[in-house]
């Protein structure tokens, strides 16, 4: 083993573990501890009916969700430690060994693996929990569970066909994700679907970690460097506190922050997006390398056409969206999760990064084009892509 995949295989370990660690941390201060977990016992106790559907936004329950990731991804480790204790480890390769190693030109990782997500949620809780509970004969606490245990059982079934050597495909090895499956049932019940996508994407994406495929160096820790030195600029410039923004969690009418000018919300975006940098360049996620136009320069009339392009494009999908979801937060966050869908990356490694690092930076790009007018949401895309361009000029030397 060379130096180099000793270094990999060291920072995949930490990319999992750091990852864990961080939504841990979240989870258990942020989230009413107690009370989840209150909800928890009376869901697999067959009380699912006393648990009272939550009425707040995506933003809001995000450390919910984090606690009971955390909560099953400990409980799945338990389980894979008990499995191969009784089994022992599995002989032969799992069929997302081979769908994880991108180790090729980047392409679309983080489309192909949302989308899977939302598949399997729309069959195993959507279809089995939302839609055939609705049926007389399935409307009682009995119905519930026996649609519970019948949809998650065939979902979890369905991942026993990952194991490519007949030897593995033991019905005891997908214990981790019946499990699992239980605890994507409570927030489908309490939360609702797109909670449970959420949920179930965020603990994909700790398993995705260890997909790495770049070894994080001198290159990225420089600009990570930049990055910090960036925050620093913008909270110093900032008039007015960061904390501003949570007025956009607490309703869902996005409006312009009173007294926040074009330039604070310049200032917020580069602000969270290069503290994204930060934090994903220390947990040794994978970067995309982009690839250069030989002899071109992106000019300034090039920068101005583009950013009217891309700010029209945001209005049609943001209002064409009203017609199937009226929440206007839920559609900014749909509208963000499709722009991810553009980029590229070198492994699920990467496409972890580019959600946690570029769903918040482009959701407040998003919220702000939404409340300023159109002359002040070009000024504010050119000096993004500006900057950026600088940033990107200095990294490469």
């Amino acid at each position: 083993m060379s130096k180099n995949e000793k270094i990999l295989n060291v920072q995949r370990v930490w990319a999992m573990v750091g990852s864990f660690l961080v939504i841990a941390i979240i989870g258990f201060v942020y989230a009413p501890v107690e009370a989840v977990l209150s909800e928890l016992h009376l869901f697999i106790t067959f009380n699912a009916q006393n648990i009272i559907p939550s009425s707040e936004n995506l933003i809001r329950i995000l450390p919910d969700i984090l606690l009971i990731v955390t909560i099953d991804i400990t409980i799945s480790i338990i389980g894979i430690v008990f499995i191969n204790n009784k089994l022992g480890h599995r002989k032969g390769p799992n069929i997302l060994d081979k769908r994880l190693n991108v180790n090729q030109q980047p392409k679309n990782v983080f489309k192909e693996l949302f989308l899977l997500v939302v598949i399997e949620e729309a069959f195993a809780r959507y279809l089995f929990l939302g839609i055939l509970t609705q049926i007389s004969f399935f409307s009682g606490t009995i119905g519930f569970y026996i649609l519970l245990l019948v949809g998650n059982g065939i979902w979890a079934w369905i991942h026993i066909y990952n194991f490519q050597e007949k030897e593995d495909q033991q019905i005891i090895r997908i214990l981790p994700q019946f499990l699992g499956g239980i605890f994507l049932s409570y927030v489908f019940v309490k939360y609702g679907f797109m909670a449970a996508v959420l949920t179930h994407f965020i603990g994909n994406g700790i398993i995705y970690s260890l997909t790495k495929v770049m070894v994080t160096g001198v290159r990225q820790l420089v600009r990570a460097l930049i990055s910090c030195l960036i925050c620093v600029v913008c909270w110093i410039l900032m008039d007015h506190p960061l904390s501003d923004l949570l007025a956009w969690v607490d309703t869902s009418n996005i409006v312009g922050i009173p007294g926040w000018s074009v330039w604070d919300y310049v200032l917020a975006c580069l602000f969270f997006g290069n503290a994204a940098q930060v934090i994903f360049t220390v947990l040794a996620y994978d970067t995309v390398t982009i690839k250069k136009r030989t002899g071109q320069k992106l000019d300034f009339l090039e920068t101005m056409i583009g950013s009217v392009a891309i700010i029209l494009v945001l209005y049609l999908l943001i209002w064409g969206l009203v017609f199937l979801i009226e929440d206007l937060l839920t559609r900014l966050l749909i509208v963000t999760i499709f722009i991810v869908f553009s980029l590229k990356n070198p492994s699920a490694n990467g496409a972890v990064r580019s959600f946690w690092s570029t769903v918040p930076t482009y959701f407040i790009l998003i919220g702000s084009l939404h409340t300023l007018p159109f002359i002040d949401a070009v000024v504010m895309i050119v000096s993004l892509i500006t900057i950026e361009n600088g940033v990107n000029k200095i990294v490469d030397g």
